[in-house]
């Protein structure tokens, strides 16, 4: 059964759970997917990119890369 696509809302809510993050994970060099863990709800890149530009949403600074988030959370959360 297939979980069906998240509002950006429903997206929000889930993220300020405690425990909740937004991961980026890189697919095929170029291309990207997003999930919202634990749970593992995927979601759209376009929903992504409203939910990182959200004014409580930080990126984790716990990536490979300098200056390259790949895991997102809600402050206070």
């Amino acid at each position: 059964m297939t979980k069906p696509k998240l509002t950006f809302h429903k997206a929000l809510d889930l993220l300020r759970r405690p425990d909740a993050r937004m991961v980026q994970t890189n697919i095929d060099g170029d291309r990207c997917e997003y999930w919202i863990v634990p749970g593992g709800h995927r979601i759209e890149p376009k929903l992504a990119a409203q939910l990182k530009v959200h004014p409580q949403v930080s990126g984790g600074k716990d990536c490979l890369f300098p200056n390259l988030d790949q895991t997102y959370r809600v402050r206070g959360a």
